[in-house]
Order: structure tokens, then C-alpha cells, then sequence
């Protein structure tokens, strides 16, 4: 088999990922599951953690936020795919175009828009406010 410059590319830029994402996990899982005293295998660590109760709420709470977002987005999600799918509806490749522009922009620009609504001086919360919320 012959390799071509794509290859090359290719095997170079997996490297690249490997080191500087795989093996940094790799290093913080080891450290996790190694007693420093001792240097055996051990779980105390995790049991240490999650026995500390404002770890574990934050565990609790990092959960259902997850949980909530998957199910709103799903919520959201399925019923606009399958609209935009079977139907022709006026402003469908905006549409398509939001999404993919919601995947690729940074995260931070996500986070900052929601402190500009819900800050203490966001749109938002004002509006929730005058309701009585």
C-alpha cells in the first residue's frame, strides 16, 4: 500500500490530537485511580469525592442541567427536523443554517449571551421581573 501526502497529513494531525488531548486524560484518569502513598490501584479517591456533600450536589445539579438540555434540545430538535424534512416551509435553509451555526461557534460566545439576558442587568430577567418571577 502506498502512502500519499494525505496520509501523511493525516497520521501527523492524529499524532498531534493524541498528544495534546489523549494523553492529558490519560495522565488525569491514572492519577484519579493511584493512591499517592501507596502507588495501588485504589477507588478512595471517587468514594472521597463524591462523600463530600457540596461535591456530590454538584455532581447532582451538573447532572439534571445536562439532562435538562438534552431534553430541550430533543424537544426542540426532532419536531424542527422533521418539519423542515416533510415539508416546505418558508425560511427552511435559515433554519438549517442557525443550527450549524450554533454547533460551530465557540462556547464562550453561548455563555456570554445568556449572562447579557439573565445577568443582573439582562433583558430577560428584567422582563421576568415586571411579571413577578
Amino acid at each position: 500500500m502506498r502512502l500519499d501526502f494525505w496520509s501523511g497529513v493525516m497520521a501527523v494531525a492524529l499524532a498531534v490530537v493524541a498528544l495534546l488531548m489523549v494523553w492529558p486524560l490519560f495522565n488525569i484518569f491514572t492519577a484519579s485511580v493511584i493512591d499517592n502513598r501507596s502507588g495501588a490501584l485504589t477507588l478512595a479517591n471517587f468514594a472521597r469525592i463524591l462523600g463530600h456533600p457540596a461535591y456530590r450536589g454538584a455532581l447532582i445539579n451538573s447532572l439534571i442541567v445536562g439532562a435538562g438540555g438534552m431534553l430541550g434540545a430533543m424537544l426542540l430538535g426532532i419536531p424542527l427536523a422533521m418539519l423542515t424534512t416533510r415539508f416546505v416551509i418558508v425560511g427552511r435553509d435559515l433554519l438549517a443554517t442557525l443550527a450549524v451555526l450554533a454547533l460551530v461557534s465557540p462556547p464562550f460566545i453561548g455563555a456570554y449571551a445568556w449572562i447579557m439576558m439573565l445577568g443582573s442587568n439582562g433583558w430577560m430577567r428584567a422582563l421576568l421581573a415586571d411579571i413577578g418571577i
